[in-house]
């Protein structure tokens, strides 16, 4: 669940929102509706791509560490 605003954008999130109201109305769905098609897989490789060690590794390179 994202706001659409271009830093969350660029992630590449399935289904960015427009309000606060879609935002809680994104949040709440799982809860009521269980999990959508393909729910675990984005925000695992997110996961993967944004970790404290990845973003170490990131910042170094863009740096030249």
């Amino acid at each position: 669940m994202a706001r659409r605003v271009p830093a969350l954008e660029s992630l590449g999130l399935p289904g960015p929102v427009d309000t606060p109201g879609e935002l809680a109305a994104e949040a709440v769905a799982p809860l009521t509706h269980g999990p959508g098609e393909g729910a675990d897989e984005r925000p695992a490789e997110l996961f993967l791509e944004h970790s404290p060690e990845r973003q170490r590794t990131m910042l170094r390179h863009v740096y030249g560490q």
